[in-house]
């Protein structure tokens, strides 16, 4: 390659850096926007009750709160007659403490922070989406 022709080509690798900078930087900015829903939880209802992406279980005074999806790949769970908790995708079972009953998921549910609003006297939980 001669003298020219690599002069020529520089401002062409200089705009593909700064376009590649410039990517990395929107891609961590969009990623670092996480939203949080907040999923408020009533005060009386089933023992066991789902909502789209959270399992609500009422034992004692507090709600526990479990996010409603397979530990295995992921997939949204169904709530079974008998309080358990089955993935349809490949067939894992959860008992209604979020623990792995029958695989091939290997993790228990993970389990969400309950929190009180002090205000109303309602718990609630969070969950975030990306």
């Amino acid at each position: 390659m001669k003298r020219k022709e690599f002069i020529w080509l520089l401002p062409a690798f200089f705009i593909l850096g700064v376009a590649w900078v410039w990517r990395k930087a929107v891609r961590r900015d969009r990623l670092s926007r996480e939203r949080i829903r907040v999923i408020p939880i009533a005060a009386r209802g089933e023992p066991l009750q789902m909502t789209r992406d959270v399992i609500i279980v009422r034992s004692g005074d507090r709600p526990r709160a479990f996010l409603g999806r397979c530990t295995h790949l992921g997939c949204r769970l169904q709530l079974m007659t008998g309080g358990q908790l089955v993935c349809p995708c490949h067939g894992s079972v959860f008992g209604s403490d979020g623990r792995v009953e029958r695989g091939p998921a290997l993790k228990s549910l993970r389990e969400l922070p309950v929190h009180l609003n002090p205000v109303t006297k309602q718990y609630y939980t969070e969950i975030s989406e990306t």
